[in-house]
């Protein structure tokens, strides 16, 4: 599916720089990119959104949109599971929604080999990590989330484990790059990866038909 006013040129191939081009049309002064004009901004979608960029070549927008996650972090690590013009939409906390900026971070260790990004986002990105893995339970499946409240709900699902899972795989990887040793987080990934692979009984899968689904295939 095509971004809403992105292009394709004459070859029938999506034209980048159209792509690019609208997602800057979106993003805010302070980094910020919504879903759409006076949209909502969650932080898994804006990750999504900041790889998209920096296959552009939009290195200084994807930049300032990680130091707009960074800015609005959570002191424990998470963020609000949506935020409208910078102020929280849903205060629920979700464990995916947090890790998951390891995986824009590693795409684009990959693309621009910028090892001052990383050492800038390190600690959001070490926040990130144990938060999602503070909701882990002893069986290895991670719980979805905080409520606004606070509490926990006792409820992992597949997709958001296995988007853990591959976060995870990029936090270390990255570890490694900045020559950090995690003990910790390499006992729960793969406590996290014996539990998907061995107890997908324990998961609820009820939005398995949605788009992370791919993360349990990969």
């Amino acid at each position: 599916m095509l971004l809403r006013g992105s292009k394709l040129n004459t070859s029938g191939t999506l034209n980048i720089d159209s792509v690019t081009g609208f997602i800057l049309s979106l993003q805010r002064e302070n980094g910020d990119i919504p879903w759409h004009t006076d949209g909502k901004t969650d932080p898994w979608d804006l990750v999504e959104t900041i790889m998209g960029l920096n296959i552009g070549g939009r290195a200084g927008a994807a930049r300032k949109a990680f130091e707009w996650l960074e800015s609005m972090q959570n002191p424990d690590g998470s963020w609000y599971s949506s935020y409208i013009k910078g102020e929280p939409g849903d205060r629920t906390c979700e464990t995916h929604m947090a890790a998951y900026i390891c995986v824009g971070l590693f795409h684009a260790w990959l693309i621009h080999k910028d090892t001052g990004l990383l050492k800038q986002m390190w600690p959001a990105l070490e926040k990130a990590i144990e938060y999602a893995l503070s909701l882990q339970a002893e069986s290895g499946e991670i719980f979805w989330a905080k409520s606004p409240e606070g509490r926990v709900d006792p409820m992992a699902l597949l997709s958001g484990s296995s988007s853990i899972y591959l976060s995870l795989k990029c936090a270390l990887s990255l570890a490694f790059v900045l020559e950090k040793t995690r003990v910790s987080w390499e006992t729960a990934f793969h406590k996290l990866g014996r539990s998907i692979r061995e107890n997908t009984h324990t998961y609820n899968i009820s939005k398995s038909r949605f788009s992370m689904d791919w993360f349990t295939r990969s």
